[in-house]
Formats: C-alpha cells, structure tokens, sequence
C-alpha cells in the first residue's frame, strides 16, 4: 500500500512539475514573440497618439492570439495591458482599439478577480485631466523608449508618471487613481519577474 501511495505521488509530483515547465515555457515563447512584435511597431510608428495606439494594438492582439498560455507573469501582463488599452478607449485616445479576445481570456483570471471591485478601470468614465495626465506619461515613455530601448526600466518610469504628473495638475480622475494602483500592484509585479528570470525581455535584442 505504502509503495502504491508513493509512487502515485511520485508520478503526481513529476506531472505538476512538467505543468510548471511547459506553462514557463509557453509563457516564454509568447512573451519574447510579444515584445519582437511591439519592437516592429516602434520602429514603424512615431511618437503621437496614432503611433501609440498602433502599438498597443499589436500587443493587445499578440497576448490574445494564445489563450492557453497560462502562468502568473503572462496572466499579470495580460490584466496589465487590458487595463491600459480600456482606459485608452474610455478616455477616447484609441477609440478603434480591440481588446474583446483579450478581456475574454483574462476576465476569469484570478488577477482580473483579485482586482475586479478594488482598482478595474472598466467602470471608470471619461475626465479631461486623465486625458492630460495619460498622453503626456504615454509621450514621456515613448520618448524614453525610443532613446535607450529599455523596456523595463522605462516602463517603470511610466507607472509612476501617473502618480507624479496627476498630483502636479492636481488631477483626481477616479480612472488615473485606480490605473496609478494596479500598476503599482500588478505591473511592477510584471516588471520584477521579468528582471530577475528574463532580462532578455528587458532590453531592445539591438541591445544585447
């Protein structure tokens, strides 16, 4: 009995430790397909709001296209790029932007359920100074960007431009409060896995 109980649970423990490989691997893959696609578009795109949205497209579409891929740091990338582009659309910056496929695959996420009552933007409706205070943290990222190609490190700069230039306007838009606090819960989450187990990820490949 007792050899039939460990090898049961020898043979469970190798079936979640191939799990865990495979979700890394595919969370890999997808990851580094992402960021080759977003790379294309901001060589191809400019600085304004068209060029933004352009981008953001692509990788909303690109999270979407493998909704089988699971693991926290793709489920958390995914609940962090859903936010942006919804916001986008709310505040009507990209208001042609497709998001369906993906809210579909992350709406039962248990980040999305973590985040559904505390901080989604979903709900959140249009106000004038979160317009502001989002195109101009948008254009001071994509600025960055286009200088050093530091994915990471930039995209850290711009989660908290939100905070830093809404308290400079004196902003209270209920929708820049609730992105400036899942961005601080979630993406720097995101940005803390992706420099400590694929630094690759981080930098522009012109780079390595």
């Amino acid at each position: 009995m007792g050899k039939h109980c460990s090898t049961a649970f020898s043979l469970l423990f190798i079936s979640v430790i191939l799990a865990t490989a495979i979700a890394d691997r595919c969370q890999v893959v997808l990851l580094n397909r992402c960021k080759a696609v977003y790379q294309e578009a901001l060589d191809a795109s400019s600085k304004g709001e068209g060029g933004h949205c352009f981008r953001l497209q692509k990788m909303v579409t690109c999270l979407a296209s493998e909704p089988k891929c699971g693991g926290q740091l793709i489920e958390k990338f995914r609940y962090w790029m859903l936010q942006m582009a919804m916001m986008d659309n709310i505040l009507g910056i990209c208001k042609d932007i497709d998001f369906s496929k993906l809210k579909e695959g992350v709406q039962e996420s248990d980040v999305a359920k973590t985040h559904r009552f505390l901080d989604d933007v979903e709900y959140d409706t249009f106000d004038a100074c979160a317009v502001t205070v989002h195109r101009e943290c948008v254009r001071y990222y994509v600025t960055l960007l286009m200088k050093d190609r530091q994915f990471c490190g930039d995209a850290e700069k711009l989660n908290k431009c939100y905070d830093l230039y809404s308290s400079n306007i004196k902003c209270q838009a209920k929708i820049i409060k609730d992105f400036a606090h899942m961005v601080q819960d979630v993406a720097q989450s995101v940005l803390r896995l992706l420099s400590g187990y694929l630094k690759s990820l981080c930098t522009s490949s012109k780079e390595l």
